[in-house]
């Protein structure tokens, strides 16, 4: 009786352990990814609106994963030629579909806006 007792509680012992050495295993080694956001780096904001694209957080992007926005101009600056530049590099918007797309980030997105004058 007090064999298979022990039997039992070895085997329990031994499943414990390789289950909380799997776990311990899993996350100090598995590699989470780094997540980022987008700020702004004008003094002001005034004039426009960075907005993210559908499927797509200014606040939550997944290191490795790409980023779409759009700026969105106020009526008063509706006029404007903007120049965007992200991390101090200037981005072209596809012009087709009226988007900036930004791919494999691996950084914060710091955009600056500039070319922004008030309508005639």
């Amino acid at each position: 009786m007090f064999k298979n007792a022990k039997a039992n509680l070895a085997a329990a012992i031994i499943l414990s352990v390789l289950i909380i050495g799997g776990l311990l295993g899993f996350i100090f080694l598995y590699d989470f990814p780094e997540y980022y956001k987008v700020s702004v780096t004008n003094a002001s904001t005034e004039g426009f609106e960075i907005v993210a694209l559908d499927g797509y957080d200014k606040d939550r992007i997944k290191e490795g994963d790409d980023f779409k926005f759009k700026v969105t101009l106020t009526d008063e600056y509706a006029t404007s030629v903007i120049t965007v530049k992200v991390n101090g590099e200037e981005v072209n918007k596809y012009e087709s579909f009226d988007y900036y797309y930004i791919q494999d980030v691996q950084s914060d997105l710091n955009i600056e806006i500039s070319g922004l004058q008030k309508n005639p």
